[in-house]
């Protein structure tokens, strides 16, 4: 039943929802929505009611409906085309006035044509909110009364049924007005509830960036003293000292590395990173340099670091130096990082029009489970202090959004104990 039912209501999303260029607030879609909804609807009954009314005679109700309906399709189309809400509200709410009026006007007297106006009250107040939409909502019923009341109309519509209708009116009214404000008072508090999230998580990154800045110049005083100690000691260092200044020195490199994360991905969530794009050669400028700077390292692990590439000189890449190097950076370190044995491969090429990386280990591979989770903040497969590799859980995530600034897709396929690929695909402009 899901398959079916599925793809029916896709289409009938896209359908209502086509035509909005941005992401908009979600009390614009819900308008944009029903005036859509209203278009729709509309159109379909106005077109065969007023071909109708033409054939059995009542041309007053048969003109109106067409003339509406071709305004409707108007107002339809403009709003697809400009996003103007307030244009396209307030002829809906003419059209349905003056359409609702002239069913209560037309030759079937006292029938069901009155239960259409109940639906006045709540569409004004959807779409041009509760206080402008009460007016509004009283105009029409003035005008209903009016109408009712007039002698020289003769219709057919008895005193009970006049004053039950406007009775049951007013209280739909006050209903809908009611209703309106108790879900504004809703959505205003869930919107200051959503600011004060965003602030909250603002403050954070601010205090990991402040925080992670003063903790890097100690930490960079320690590294730089300890390296001078080394070099002091390594013609005749004794093997306590040598293991100690090691132990120092990869920590402090371990924190500073971490320290590094937290403040690019800092800057990243503040928005104060300033891309500068440029067209590069990718495996010249880029690719190939970060290869060699991870040679020795995968030498340490017994790795093979192998890069190719399939690309010609002469095709240059528009992308953001920094960000798709340290994207790059990122994903090499972790595959040596998680592969005991074998190999780490790195292979640039061109397919489709489209420029791809992709870097590929015999590592300990990624559970299916965990690969939706890979990209988050502070996510890793195992936690804890028993954890067998180090590292925060924000490389990957940092990785994304830097793929995502420079227009690229980043895709992994892994398998437990096999290996992992990542491939980013960057679509050159």
């Amino acid at each position: 039943m899901k398959r079916i039912f599925k793809p029916i209501i896709n289409l009938i999303s896209n359908l209502l929802t086509s035509g909005l260029q941005d992401q908009l607030r979600i009390e614009v879609l819900r308008k944009f929505i029903m005036l859509n909804v209203i278009a729709m609807i509309g159109i379909s009954f106005l077109l065969p009611f007023g071909i109708f009314a033409l054939i059995s005679g009542d041309n007053f109700v048969g003109i109106v409906d067409l003339i509406t309906a071709v305004l409707l399709f108007i107002s339809a189309f403009y709003l697809r085309k400009t996003e103007k809400l307030i244009f396209s509200s307030y002829f809906t709410i003419v059209f349905m006035g003056f359409l609702f009026i002239s069913l209560m006007m037309s030759k079937s007297g006292a029938s069901s044509a009155h239960v259409w106006s109940f639906l006045y009250p709540l569409a004004v107040m959807f779409l041009l909110g509760r206080k402008i939409g009460v007016v509004v909502s009283s105009l029409f019923l003035l005008s209903i009364a009016i109408i009712l009341f007039v002698p020289i109309l003769e219709l057919d519509y008895t005193n009970y049924f006049k004053i039950r209708f406007i009775g049951s009116f007013i209280a739909l009214t006050l209903s809908t007005y009611l209703f309106e404000s108790i879900r504004e008072s809703t959505e205003n508090r869930m919107l200051e509830a959503t600011k004060l999230a965003q602030r909250s998580d603002q403050l954070k990154s601010e205090f990991l960036a402040q925080m992670s800045h003063e903790i890097r110049t100690p930490i960079n005083s320690i590294i730089n003293f300890t390296s001078l100690l080394i070099t002091e000691k390594q013609n005749n260092p004794t093997k306590d000292e040598k293991l100690y200044l090691e132990y120092i020195q990869n920590a402090s490199a371990r924190l500073i590395r971490t320290i590094n994360l937290i403040l690019n991905m800092s800057e990243i969530e503040l928005d104060t990173y300033s891309a500068k794009f440029e067209r590069i050669d990718l495996a010249q400028s880029v690719i190939s340099p970060t290869c060699s700077e991870f040679k020795n390292e995968a030498s340490e692990h017994g790795l093979d670091l192998i890069f190719t590439s399939d690309v010609e000189d002469s095709d240059l890449v528009k992308v953001d130096r920094y960000t798709i190097t340290q994207s790059i950076v990122n994903l090499i370190d972790n595959a040596i990082k998680y592969t005991n044995s074998g190999q780490v491969s790195v292979r640039y090429f061109k397919q489709n029009g489209k420029y791809i990386i992709e870097i590929a280990d015999t590592g300990v591979g990624i559970s299916e489970e965990f690969i939706p989770q890979l990209f988050k903040k502070f996510s890793q497969e195992e936690q804890g202090y028993t954890r067998k590799f180090e590292g925060n859980g924000l490389g990957l995530a940092l990785v994304k959004k830097y793929c995502d600034i420079n227009n690229a897709n980043i895709e992994v396929a892994s398998k437990k104990g096999v290996g992992t690929t990542f491939t980013i695909t960057i679509k050159n402009p």
